[in-house]
Parts: C-alpha cells; structure tokens; sequence
C-alpha cells in the first residue's frame, strides 16, 4: 500500500448532539489516534470507541452516551503512533514486499505526525540564515532577541503580577533595575520626576515661570465667560484692558491748534447734521468738544428766548443736550446787544456726527450769529 493523503489530523466543531467524527488514515490499533475535546485529553473504550482499524481510508470516532462533545466545543483528532519499529527480517527469507511497504508507510506516517508537531513550535523562518539557536535560561527573565537581532537573549522582566496592586498603579525602575510599585497620586496631583524617579506634587508647587513658553494662541485668554491669563499685549501704549477681555484705546484729550468753525447761524433753523468727521484725521472721536457762541441785539420793546440746542444725532427731545439760552426783556425804543458763549462736550455717534437747532420765541430781537467752533475732541 502507498500512502497519497498527507493529512494527520482533522479538527471539528461539536453541536452537543453529533457523536461520530471521520479521521481518513490508516491506524493499526485502537489507540494509534489522540482524541481532544474542549482542549481534554479523552480516553478509548471510555470516552469514544474506534472503527476502522488497519482500513486505509480510515474511519469512525464514536463518543459514548454522556460523553457527546457539548454545542461548541472544539474537538481535535490526530494521529499519534508509537516510535517503534516490529518488522524483523530473518536472513536468508524471502524479500517480504508486502511487509516492508507496511513498514516504509509507518515510517510515513511518523514523519506526517511529526510535523504537525512541528507547525505548531517557534521558529524562525526558512529564510533566515541563522542556525543553532538555543533560548536561554533565567528564573523571573524574559527572553527575546539581542541588540543586533542574531540570539535570544535574557532581560529582567518588565512586569509582575506581585508589583501593581491597585488601580491606577505605575511600574518605575528600582536602583538595582528591579520594577517597583508606584501607587497612585491622591486627586489633582501631578506627575514629577524628582532625585531620579517619579514623584506626585500638589499643582501648587509648579510655577508658571517654570513651565515652557507658551503657545501664540487664545485659548488660555481671560473672558467674560470664563478666568483665564491676560490676552497678548498689542505693543500699544495708548491701549488698556477692559472688562470684556479685549485691549481698548485709552481716551486722550486732543485740542486743536485752530479751532474750526461748524456753524455759523443768524437766521433760525430746524435741526442739522454736524460731522467733525474731516477734522480729527485718522483718529475716531468720542465726545467732541465745543465752543458755543451768541448775539441778538433788540430795537423794540418785548420779550423774546433765544434757544441754540444740541443733541447727539437721532436722540429724542428728552435727550437734548445742555443748550445756549438768551432770554430778555427789551424797553420801548431800547436798543441791546446781548451775548452768551459757553463750553460743551458732545457725545457723537459711529460717525462722529451731532445734531444742533437754533430756536426762536417772541417777536423782538434780531440774532446777529449762532457760532459752534471745534476745539478739541475726545477719542
């Protein structure tokens, strides 16, 4: 007989109801195959009964009532004949052909089982061009390749079952290179290395200047939403921070060398734009600051009020700003000139625009002017 199959070994899957597996080679005795289920060595006659013996096509493990392997359970069959040899040739006998093929197959299928051992140890692979290698030994060691990959070698193992102990435990170097326990911090603390190994520290004891240099971004930016570090100074002087977090322009005084005429009135009017836009240049005005200025003169007897008012542009009456007023009381055939000047400060809008209306009650009198002048404004 030759032998045509290679296979040694057959693995099944149980469904806790199936009782009879096929192997597909030869055996010459009962107990020339290995039975595992579940990872257990089982036993023939007990476990399982054997068909087949001495069939070259194989054939039959029968488990027995009560040993049928459960739904699930990884059932293993393999060849496993003994390492010995019973053929004996006696001199002077016939060639025994038949006994001999018998032989060379057992001879086979020891080599065929003998690999399937093989398949399933370390090795390195058939390409590699080391040879005689050999594990060391070492009690509490693992082993794994040296620095230029060409033998096993020992190291001091990196863990132990014996050194954590809680959760959260750290494994550090001892001074002989032995891995020690490091228990956890309590809440908040943070990790240091100190006299050469690690330490927990209250976060009091790091300083800010002691940390690297900040990143150029604004997510550590103090708001109003949340504390914080000041935002990156704007390299002006003329800013300071305010209470929203950002850097605001510091109100400065400006006065003008000359002051600019803005109105010149003598005749009354309803309200009017005033923009000092054009003369603060580049800068954007606040509050601009005023030089209001009248004069009427009367001929005839009566009353009259004059009223320059100003407000900030839109605003509703009841916003009115302070306001210039000549009120008097004119004789029969009593000429006057009256004059009144003061100096105010007027809020502007985004435009740096106010508004101004020169008011006239009673019929005597005549204005000779309505002067506002610039002066300065407030940025």
């Amino acid at each position: 007989m030759t032998v045509l199959s290679e296979e040694s070994r057959k693995e099944y899957v149980g469904n806790g109801t199936l009782d009879t597996y096929v192997y597909t080679w030869q055996i010459y005795t009962k107990d020339d195959n290995k039975v595992y289920v579940a990872g257990v060595l089982k036993t023939v006659d007990i476990h399982y009964t054997v068909t087949g013996v001495l069939n070259p096509a194989g054939g039959n493990i029968i488990f027995t009532a009560g040993n049928i392997p459960a739904n699930l359970a990884s059932i293993v069959i393999y060849l496993d004949l003994p390492l010995t040899q019973g053929i004996d040739y006696k001199e002077t006998d016939k060639f025994p052909a038949e006994t001999h093929e018998r032989g060379l197959d057992r001879l086979t299928k020891i080599v065929q089982q003998f690999r399937q051992v093989l398949n399933r140890i370390v090795k390195v692979p058939i390409s590699s061009l080391l040879t005689n290698l050999q594990v060391p030994e070492g009690a509490g060691k693992l082993w794994g390749w040296n620095a230029l990959g060409t033998a096993p070698a020992l190291y001091n193992q990196i863990i132990d079952t014996g050194v954590i102990t809680t959760k959260g435990d750290l494994i550090v170097g001892g001074n002989a290179g032995i891995p020690e326990r490091k228990a956890i911090g309590t809440e908040s603390q943070i990790p240091e290395v100190e006299s050469g190994t690690l330490a927990y520290k209250d976060p009091s004891h790091f300083k800010l200047d002691d940390w690297g240099n900040p990143d150029d971004n604004t997510d550590l930016n103090v708001s109003t939403a949340k504390h914080g570090l000041c935002p990156k100074l704007p390299n002006d002087a003329n800013k300071f921070l305010n209470g929203t977090g950002a850097f605001t322009n510091i109100p400065t005084i400006k006065m003008l060398a000359t002051p600019v005429n803005k109105i010149h009135w003598t005749a009354t009017a309803t309200w009017a734009d005033v923009d000092i836009s054009a003369d603060t240049g580049s800068d954007t005005a606040r509050f601009a600051i005023l030089m209001l200025s009248m004069r009427v003169h009367a001929a005839n007897a009566g009353t009259t009020i004059y009223l320059g008012t100003l407000r900030k542009n839109g605003s509703d009456i009841t916003s009115y700003l302070p306001r210039l007023e000549l009120n008097n009381t004119y004789a029969l055939d009593q000429v006057m000139y009256t004059g009144q000047s003061c100096m105010v400060f007027v809020e502007l809008d985004a435009g740096e625009i106010f508004e101004v209306q020169f008011e006239k009650s009673g019929a005597v009198g005549v204005i000779d002017y309505f002067d506002i002048d610039l002066i300065g404004y407030i940025t």
